[in-house]
């Protein structure tokens, strides 16, 4: 990291097998260990707002087993099914291991997908089920005041869905589609029993343009590493974010691509999000009670890439965000009811024959905040600043893998900035130079 105690370590062991019993049926299989300990990684670059926590360490360790199976009935009508087992072990430790949390867990999910389709017609039909406790310690080992806390809970969740895709005149095609959640949360003590609704459209008027629309539902759910077979996308747009558990959320979202020209291409994107979100506030005097805050985020994007010649190509990229909250809760940006962020990308990229690469880009950032009013004073509600990264690659023979050096904030630019997703920061208030190395076989 670039600063004490900002170390990061991971280890991932993956093994995967794939079988065909027949021509109509294969099967699946997957063994996975994660293995993380790292420090303190927010990078809220503002002293005022957020100071870093030199002594906190926290280790995770995850162990999971994944089968899955395919089968053709028919060439239109196939089911997909698959299981997965996990178990997790979590523990943070502060001030020389006088503070200690302890959590350990362990989780099942359960799916299974009937995809048919034929000319004008898709549907992709599924159902799962989810289960998870988990055990937890708090403790302080200090002698003038030691104390220890253990609590349980469990997540429960039963998931069906349908989803339709249509192809009408014109070049129009539609995604109908609904689902259903129960949820059970016994972490935020929240109960979720909602009907969902898909709707999504593309329309494509002619060869060079492209038109997106869609508005959907959600309920955020846990998953074993984050996977699912069901559907992700409407008409493009993501559906699943890494919001909190049981958080209710409403999307609408419309875009645009158009190509210009065979080596001009451009576009657009705009996606509003309203979410309910729930959480366990705790009061003056000690008393826990489950609430939910209303939340908003605005995220929009657009772009224009140019390749004037085969060995060069340019591109201008521009991104919108705008997060807005209701109520603090822990977990929340540090103290921050808002923050607004214009962020605009110029680009270049040179490509050899012979493997070679080189990509410079700048970023200039225009941010603004609401801050909460405990903030200090001297606390910085805004900033605009330019930062510029360079790389360069090569690519081993035979595409077995890419060698790069990359340097980020090559200018060592100081400025103010907090990131929405503060421990997987985008920019760095520091200098720095590193080598990656990626092999495939």
């Amino acid at each position: 990291g670039i600063r004490e105690n900002n170390d990061q370590r991971y280890e991932i062991y993956n093994g995967y097998a794939q079988g065909i019993v027949s021509p109509t049926t294969s099967w699946m299989f997957e063994l996975r260990y994660d293995e993380d300990e790292i420090g303190d990684l927010t990078m809220v670059i503002d002293p005022a707002v957020y100071n870093y926590d030199p002594t906190i360490r926290q280790t995770f360790e995850n162990k999971s087993g994944r089968i899955g199976f395919r089968h053709d009935f028919l060439p239109h009508s196939t089911l997909i099914g698959t299981a997965a087992l996990d178990s997790n072990d979590a523990a943070v430790t502060d001030w020389d291991e006088v503070y200690n949390i302890f959590e350990n867990g362990e989780g099942a999910i359960g799916e299974l997908q009937h995809l048919y389709g034929s000319n004008k017609f898709s549907l992709q039909s599924g159902a799962g089920y989810y289960y998870s406790e988990f055990d937890s310690r708090f403790e302080i080992t200090d002698p003038s005041f030691p104390y220890e806390e253990e609590s349980d809970y469990e997540v429960r969740h039963a998931n069906i869905y349908s989803y339709a895709q249509l192809e009408f005149p014109y070049e129009f095609v539609g995604t109908v589609g609904l689902s259903g959640d129960l949820l059970e949360s016994g972490f935020t003590d929240t109960d979720r029993e909602e009907l969902n609704p898909k709707l999504g459209i593309t329309w494509q008027p002619t060869e060079s343009t492209l038109i997106r629309g869609a508005v959907f539902k959600t309920v955020t759910r846990s998953l074993v590493n984050s996977q699912t077979i069901e559907p992700t996308h409407v008409a493009g747009f993501n559906q699943f974010f890494d919001d909190g558990l049981a958080t209710l959320v409403w999307s609408y979202g419309i875009g645009i691509d158009q190509r210009f020209s065979k080596k001009l291409f451009g576009g657009a994107q705009y996606l509003q999000r309203e979410l309910d979100v729930p959480f366990i506030s705790i009061d003056d005097f000690g008393v826990q009670s489950p609430v939910e805050d209303d939340q908003k985020e605005q995220i929009g994007s657009a772009y224009l890439y140019w390749t004037p010649v085969e060995w060069m190509s340019l591109g201008l990229e521009y991104f919108y965000e705008d997060f807005e909250v209701e109520e603090l809760q822990v977990g929340a940006i540090y103290g921050i009811y808002g923050v607004t962020t214009h962020r605009l990308v110029p680009q270049v990229s040179f490509f050899h024959p012979c493997g070679v690469s080189a990509r410079v880009w700048s970023s200039y950032v225009d941010q603004k905040r609401d801050f909460e009013e405990y903030i200090p004073e001297e606390a910085v509600e805004s900033d605009q600043f330019w930062q510029v990264d360079a790389a360069i690659s090569y690519r081993l023979p035979k595409r077995y893998g890419i060698v790069s050096l990359v340097a980020k904030n090559l200018f060592n630019e100081e400025f103010n900035y907090i990131d929405t997703d503060p421990a997987n920061p985008k920019f760095l208030a520091e200098q720095r130079v590193f080598l990656t190395l990626t092999l495939q076989f």
